[in-house]
Parts: C-alpha cells; sequence; structure tokens
C-alpha cells in the first residue's frame, strides 16, 4: 500500500470510469464511478448504469493496490496503444506514476480487477 497521496483511475472496456483516491493519511480513500451514458457509447444505447461514489474500507484499499501491482506485473497483456475494447489504468503515487493499457478479459490478473471493481459500480451512493 503506498503512502499517502495516492490516486488510481480506470477505464472499462465500455469506457466507464473509476477513480480512487486518498489525499490524507487521516481521511477515508474515496471512489467515484463515471458510466457511460447511451448518448455517448458506441452504440447509442449502451448504458453502464447509474453514477456512484463513496469510501473504501481500509481492506479495499489493500485489495485495490495489489491488484493494480498485480496488472502492472502482467506485461504479457499490455498494449502500445488504446483500441476498441481495451481498458486503460493509471495509478499515481508520490513516488511513481504508471500507465498500463491491456486487452479486456486478457490475462487472470485484469479478470480479478475488474471483478473487484464491479462493487463499486453496483454501490449505494454515499
Amino acid at each position: 500500500m503506498p503512502a499517502t497521496p495516492w490516486n488510481v483511475s480506470f477505464s472499462d472496456g465500455n469506457a466507464n470510469q473509476y477513480r480512487f483516491w486518498r489525499d490524507d493519511p487521516d481521511s477515508p480513500a474515496r471512489f467515484t464511478y463515471t458510466p457511460v451514458e447511451p448518448i455517448h457509447s458506441s452504440s447509442g444505447i449502451y448504458s453502464g448504469g447509474e453514477p456512484r461514489e463513496g469510501e473504501l474500507t481500509p481492506a479495499q484499499s489493500e485489495e485495490l493496490w495489489a491488484h493494480v501491482d498485480a496488472v502492472t506485473a502482467d506485461t504479457d497483456h499490455h498494449v502500445e496503444q488504446r483500441t476498441k475494447g481495451t481498458v486503460v489504468l493509471e495509478a499515481a503515487t508520490a513516488e511513481q506514476t504508471r500507465l498500463i493499457q491491456a486487452f479486456v478479459g486478457s490475462g487472470a490478473a485484469l479478470d480479478k480487477l475488474i471483478r473487484f471493481l464491479r462493487q463499486f459500480r453496483d454501490s449505494t451512493r454515499d
């Protein structure tokens, strides 16, 4: 787990956006989920659901960073340019920024991260 402040952004294969951050060690980590709306989807029909925001538990923050580290290490599934259906993961700490692009559904590490993120898409608003 990195020292505070930190920030993690994830854009899934449908371009739904997740953002996680912690600015202050005395405050909880937070998240926002910004879904794609039908007007902005390539099909004109797809909806990523409702926007969400809230707090992360310390255990969720730890798990998030374990997934970031695993996807970072899984370089066999990284790509040079984002194309439709790929994801983008960016993680920033005071020490470094990592930008990872990977194919959706490729590799166990990415699959586990996507499953972990579902709880934030389906959670209730604070």
